[in-house]
């Protein structure tokens, strides 16, 4: 049984493609220094969060994002179908 607080290892998310999946963690990162600058409490706070590109997490689907307070799940279809502003509003909550 996978905790919720083990962190997946990249080999175990194997459907998202190498590439995807970095456009997916750049989007994110530029998120991150968005919210360093325009809200430094959560600017902060999501530095801490490991960025993890995968459709499922221990056994559940990631809708768009999720987190467990160690990492933030990115559903890569759907994060990236949104426009930029709202994916700054995902990234807060």
């Amino acid at each position: 049984m996978t905790s919720i607080y083990n962190l997946p290892k990249k080999e175990e998310a194997p459907e998202v493609q190498e590439v995807t999946r970095r456009k997916v963690e750049r989007a994110m990162k530029r998120q991150r220094k968005r919210a360093l600058s325009d809200d430094p409490f959560f600017g902060v706070l999501g530095m801490k969060l490991q960025i993890v590109v995968c459709r499922k997490y221990g056994g559940r689907p990631v809708k768009t994002c999720a987190t467990n307070g160690k990492a933030i799940f990115v559903n890569p279809e759907h994060f990236m179908d949104i426009p930029e502003e709202e994916r700054y509003t995902v990234y807060l909550h």
